[in-house]
């Protein structure tokens, strides 16, 4: 912890050699069933679905800590496996299993996969910042209006969630991990433009999680307008296993959806409403609901046609008041009294009223 951000930013330029870590050398050898009787059952299990013993390659002195599914992704240049393929026999030694002895041996001659290995053993440590959580308290305020709030001892990591002015300017989030480094703005947005109405917005609708020093942390935030866009993707990615593949020849990308914390008071507000084009300008004609026909026919008895009317309400929708306004959700609202439409139908009556 620090006392403030300055003394953390600080203290993030001053560590930057020293978050470079160097580990021992990454050793790769043939999998041998000599030592099998400590094998545990899940790793027995392993090796008995592959071809061989020795279509089986070892690695040893891993990171600790590296996940299976990070193995499969590093080694993708030297060969293309799954993340059912690597299996960590303990926090520091892993299994490859590959199709043959014959392509157990050519991986371990592979340049790439040694380059790999290599690069493994330099680690840098990535620096997220942290904050406290905050939660709701109580209601406090003469009429118990005023949400009062408290910090938690849970600590939150930048990143953890998506921004809060980009969660809230989005109907609903997914959650992307294991994005590969080579992956930009526009390829996630490519992907996910055909369950979008309206052309995606490259910058404003993906949000990549970096570290403090600005690397990829392979995690994304994509945003949809439309409740139902988000719905659409999820359902079709679910049925692939929630992955997909953003990039030629790289591992997939996992998709999940951003749960939304229940609200103290209150409930959310929903998608916002949309209309086809023949329904807005069908609604130009609408106001001819909200008035009395006979009201009309008295107008016409002293020469106001019908004509001169809607081109005076034609008139009066282009100002904002009675258009884009007047059909701005709750909570948005200029003035909440009126509900979608509201101010021009009121604008409508007193008007053929005087």
């Amino acid at each position: 912890g620090f006392k403030d951000a300055k003394e953390a930013a600080e203290a993030i330029v001053k560590s930057e050699a020293k978050r470079i870590v160097k580990g021992s050398k990454i050793e790769s050898v043939v999998y041998s069933t000599a030592g099998s009787g400590a094998a545990t059952d899940a790793e027995k299990e392993f090796v008995k679905v592959a071809a061989s013993p020795e279509s089986i390659v070892q690695l040893e002195n891993v990171p600790a800590g590296m996940m299976a599914g990070t193995i499969a992704r590093v080694i993708h240049d030297a060969i293309a496996i799954s993340e059912k393929d690597v299996f960590m026999s303990s926090p520091t030694t892993a299994l490859i299993r590959t199709s043959s002895a014959e392509a157990a041996t050519a991986l371990l001659d592979n340049s790439n996969l040694h380059k790999t290995l290599a690069s493994l053993q330099r680690q840098i440590l990535r620096v997220h910042p942290v904050r406290r959580q905050v939660v709701h308290d109580k209601f406090a305020g003469p009429a118990r209006q005023i949400q009062m709030k408290k910090m938690t001892l849970r600590l939150i990591v930048n990143g953890d969630a998506p921004s809060k002015g980009f969660f809230l300017s989005h109907a609903k989030v997914l959650h992307l991990t294991h994005v590969p480094a080579g992956v930009g703005k526009k390829d996630i947005s490519d992907y996910f433009q055909k369950f979008s109405v309206e052309k995606r917005d490259v910058e404003g609708s993906i949000e990549i999680v970096k570290s403090s020093d600005g690397h990829p942390t392979g995690r994304v935030y994509v945003g949809f307008d439309l409740e139902k866009e988000c719905d659409e993707a999820l359902n079709e990615i679910s049925s692939l296993g929630e992955n997909i593949v953003l990039k030629e020849a790289a591992l997939p990308t996992r998709v999940r959806p951003v749960a939304e914390v229940a609200l103290v008071r209150g409930s959310k507000l929903g998608a916002r409403s949309e209309r086809t084009q023949e329904e807005l300008i069908a609604s130009f004609a609408s106001w001819k609901n909200d008035v009395d026909p006979k009201d009309i026919e008295a107008l016409e008895s002293y020469g106001i046609t019908i004509d001169v009317l809607e081109e005076a309400f034609l008139a009066a929708r282009r100002n904002p008041t009675f258009a884009a306004e007047d059909q701005a959700r709750e909570g948005e609202r200029m003035r909440e009294e009126y509900g979608p439409g509201g101010h021009f139908q009121e604008f409508v009556q007193m008007y053929i009223d005087t």
